[in-house]
Parts: structure tokens; C-alpha cells; sequence
């Protein structure tokens, strides 16, 4: 039984388990990406938009914006474009071969899935780095690789894609940092790939800025810890700035100041001049010129409607308590269903969803109850769990004062949370691990058949097989009749964020 049991364990464990699950996720992402209608549920032709609008400029910063460009919000001060800047190279040698919209898209769609392979690669390096075991880094991998959202999701021209693997970039680079400063050494390298990996990714999406200030103070504390034990911080930042190649020092530099600088010229001119850093569009443009860009115009007519009709979000305890358990469920059905296109309707498999409740729920009891015993022995996990907590905070508060402004829960995505979602699972994963170190006879027995139901859960409900039993029937393929529009879905509301 031992010897059974440590070969499923060694093959949980091994590279090929890895590849296969690379393997099998870069399958159900293609096969969606080369055969689902157009536009898909988040925003797709308004993505693909705005990629084809930079194809035809070499400036990243925008100083005029014409009337018909007002579809994508006001663009002269929206910090949120450098996906849509570094996607049109690729889009712009596309065209050169393929004159076919239907074409284009399944080109950027498949970059969109290798975006997400990136994001597997450094979420299982990153767990490595924990000290997460084989098994466990590849079990974690599998189980993001296999959220339904996850996988939809990175079948789609969505920025989105872009950001979660930056965040998992710089959650990569934040734990070697702190990992180099608990051993007693300071590598400013390893310090400055950090500051123009978290520069450049808020200009991906301004959703990003709350995981920016969380890596700031989470380095600013293991620094000033280190000071406090060595008092030789800066001395050792600067010896290990010049032991760096003098190429690799003048490439770090001139990033770190063209990070800045844009990083300035987008959040510091809208703190300014908006008091905001990211504005909302009537901000920079008049009522009429942002009632053609679908998202502001969505947002505006609910609240102009509540507000004729009096209808008033619920405050207070009672009213916080209330639209936090709709924002758990809405979050929720999300990660682990599938959105209908369009018309943004949600179908699950309730079987998938009570495996998932039930497994979190026992990982979430161990967790609490081996807390201390989890992050004294992993203190890096306290960290992203700390980067994550912030991040989403920061999200239910922008959520709720949409509904106190608007008087309807709109903008509620379970996508949102992808970015930090590893975090949770490593955390409940950690936690359960250190239950199970208190059951040394049942342990690895518990452990493989946990283990199982794991997979074969993920495998069998996750990936793709959600969007193929509940929408894809009723939806239909791509083509290039008539069930693939580029009707100006800019202009078209997204009912998906009601």
C-alpha cells in the first residue's frame, strides 16, 4: 500500500504531470479560441477595438482623440492602454498576411492563451519558491489552470490576460526579494526588476495600483527588518548594483525611468489635475461625448434611472452585510460557471460547485486553526496573503461605491479576482498540508485520495467543459457569416456587468 501510494505521489510530483496539464489547458484554450463566436462574454470587440485604434500609432500616449474614438472613453488620460499598445505590433504584422477579421481575432485570441501558459509557468515557479512541494506546485497549477474562468478567459483578446500574468510576475519577483533579505543578502537587481515589473503592469489596468502600494509596504517592511538586523542596507544595495554587468545596470536604469515617467504622466497629471487617478470619463469629457463609450454609459443610465425612480442602495451594517454575501456568490458562480455571451446569463454544475464549497470549507478550517504553525513555517505565504487582502478590499470597495453611487450592484466579476487567486490556494493548500502533519499514519493515504477527487473534479467540471455544456449549444460557433459581428460592440451595452 506504501509503495502504491508513493508512486502516485511521485507521479503527482513529476515534470510530466506538469506538461500534461500545460498540455491538456493549451488544448481547451485553442479549441475555444479557433471555434467561439465573436465577441465573446467580457468585452471582446471592445479589446479588439481599441488594438486595431493603436495599429495606426507609434505613441503610446494619446494628446488629441477625435469624436469617433469616444466609444473607448476618454483616452487622453487613460492609464490602462499599454496591453492594447503592445498587442497592435503583433496585430499589425497579422494583417500583413491575413486580410480576414475571423483570422485576426483566432491569431490574438491564441496569443491571449500563451499569455496564460506564461501565467502557469511562473505561478508553479513561484510555488517552488514557497517551498511548496512538487506534487502540491503541480496539483495548484492544475487547479488555476482548470477554473473555468480561467480557462474562457484566456481564450479571449482581454487585458485581463496580460494582468494576471504581470501579477504573478511581480508576486515571483516580491518573494525572491524577501527571500534574499531572510538569508542576509541584499540583491538590488532582483529589486529594481521589481520596480519596473510593478511600473509598467499598472499600465496594463489601474486595477493594479492597489497590488503596487501592497509590494510597496510589503518591501519597505522586510527592508526595514533587514536594516534593523544588519544596519548595512544601503552599503549592500549599492555593492550589488555594481557587481551587476554594466548592460544589464543601464537597462534596468533607463526602464525604471521610462516606468516613471509614464507612470507620472498617466496617475500623477489625473491626481492633479482630476483628483483622481484614474477619472471617470465625464471627467475628462463632456456627458454627451461618454454616452458613447458602453461601460460610463451603462453606469450612467442605471443611476439616472434609480435616481429618477428613488430607488437607493442599502447602507449601513445591515446593507454592507447584504451586498457582501451577493458579491461572494456573484464572485463565486463566476470563477467556477460560465457567463453567457451577450446576454451575460450564469450557468454552473451545482455537483462542481459543492465540491468546491466543501473542499474550501475543510481547507479553510485547517487553515484557521494551523494558522500560526503555516506562516511561521512559510512567513513568505503572510505576504501575498497580505498583497492579495489588499487587492481585493480595494475591489469590494470600488464594487460597493458603485452601488452606493449607482443604486444597482453593477461591475461585479469573478475574473477580477483571478490575479490574486493563487494566493488563496496556496494559503488553504499550506493549511491543510499542516493538518495532515498531525495524522503521520492516515496522512499520505488522506493525502492521495484528496488528491484525486481534486483532480478529477477540476478535470472533469473545470476547463472548458462548463462554456461547452451550458453555452456553446445555445451560442454557436465562430464564422464568418452571420454569427461573427463587429457590430460596433463599443456601442453595444454589455448586460454581462448587471
Amino acid at each position: 500500500m506504501k509503495i502504491k501510494i508513493q508512486r502516485i505521489t511521485n507521479m503527482l510530483g513529476s515534470r510530466w504531470a506538469f506538461v500534461v496539464t500545460l498540455i491538456l489547458f493549451t488544448a481547451e484554450g485553442s479549441w475555444l479560441a479557433l471555434t467561439s463566436r465573436f465577441p465573446m462574454a467580457f468585452d471582446e470587440g471592445f479589446h479588439f477595438g481599441l488594438i486595431q485604434f493603436f495599429s495606426h500609432h507609434l505613441n503610446p500616449i494619446i494628446t488629441h482623440q477625435a469624436s469617433d474614438t469616444y466609444k473607448y472613453g476618454a483616452l487622453i488620460q487613460n492609464p490602462s492602454t499599454l496591453y492594447h499598445y503592445l498587442m497592435s505590433f503583433p496585430y499589425r504584422l497579422i494583417t500583413l498576411f491575413a486580410h480576414s477579421t475571423v483570422t485576426q481575432v483566432m491569431c490574438l485570441r491564441l496569443l491571449n492563451v500563451i499569455l496564460a501558459i506564461g501565467t502557469l509557468i511562473i505561478i508553479r515557479k513561484l510555488l517552488r519558491l514557497l517551498g511548496m512541494s512538487n506534487p502540491l506546485a503541480n496539483l495548484l497549477v492544475l487547479a488555476l489552470a482548470f477554473t473555468p474562468l480561467f480557462t474562457v478567459l484566456s481564450a479571449q483578446i482581454n487585458y485581463d490576460n496580460l494582468l494576471i500574468l504581470a501579477v504573478s510576475g511581480c508576486l515571483y519577483l516580491t518573494v525572491a526579494f524577501s527571500k534574499q533579505l531572510a538569508a542576509g543578502t541584499v540583491d538590488s537587481v532582483t529589486l529594481l526588476w521589481l520596480g519596473c515589473a510593478c511600473l509598467f503592469s499598472s499600465l496594463i489596468k489601474y486595477a493594479f495600483l492597489p497590488v503596487f502600494l501592497a509590494i510597496a509596504l510589503v518591501v519597505v517592511w522586510k527592508s526595514l527588518a533587514y536594516q534593523h538586523r544588519h544596519r548595512n542596507l544601503l552599503k549592500q544595495v549599492k555593492k550589488s548594483f555594481l557587481r551587476a554587468h554594466r548592460w544589464l545596470r543601464l537597462a534596468l536604469v533607463v526602464l525604471f525611468i521610462a516606468g516613471s515617467a509614464l507612470f507620472v504622466r498617466f496617475y500623477g497629471v489625473n491626481i492633479i489635475r482630476y483628483h483622481n487617478p484614474y477619472p471617470q470619463c465625464d471627467q475628462v469629457l463632456n456627458v454627451p461625448d461618454c454616452l458613447h463609450y458602453y461601460a460610463w454609459s451603462n453606469f450612467y443610465q442605471v443611476e439616472q434611472y434609480n435616481r429618477q425612480h428613488h430607488f437607493e442602495a442599502l447602507q449601513g451594517a445591515s446593507g454592507v452585510t447584504h451586498y457582501t454575501s451577493y458579491w461572494l456568490t456573484l464572485v463565486t458562480g463566476e470563477l467556477f460557471g460560465a457567463t453567457m455571451p451577450f446576454l451575460g446569463d450564469l450557468y454552473g454544475s451545482s455537483a462542481y460547485f459543492f465540491i468546491v464549497v466543501l473542499l474550501t470549507g475543510g481547507m479553510l478550517i485547517a487553515t484557521l486553526r494551523n494558522a500560526r504553525k503555516v506562516f511561521r513555517a512559510q512567513p513568505e505565504l503572510l505576504s501575498l496573503l497580505f498583497i492579495s487582502a489588499v487587492y481585493l478590499l480595494f475591489l469590494w470597495a470600488k464594487n460597493y461605491h458603485d452601488y452606493v453611487r449607482t443604486g444597482d450592484a453593477l461591475g461585479i466579476h469573478g475574473r477580477y479576482v483571478l490575479p490574486v487567486i493563487i494566493c488563496m490556494y496556496a494559503v488553504l493548500a499550506a493549511g491543510m498540508r499542516a493538518a495532515f502533519a498531525g495524522l503521520p499514519r492516515w496522512s499520505p493515504a488522506i493525502k492521495v485520495g484528496l488528491a484525486s477527487v481534486f483532480v478529477f473534479s477540476f478535470l472533469l467540471y473545470g476547463g472548458f467543459r462548463p462554456y461547452m455544456t451550458y453555452i456553446d449549444p445555445r451560442y454557436g460557433h465562430l464564422s464568418s457569416t452571420n454569427a461573427f459581428h463587429l457590430l460596433d460592440l463599443t456601442n453595444k451595452p454589455d448586460n454581462s456587468q448587471k
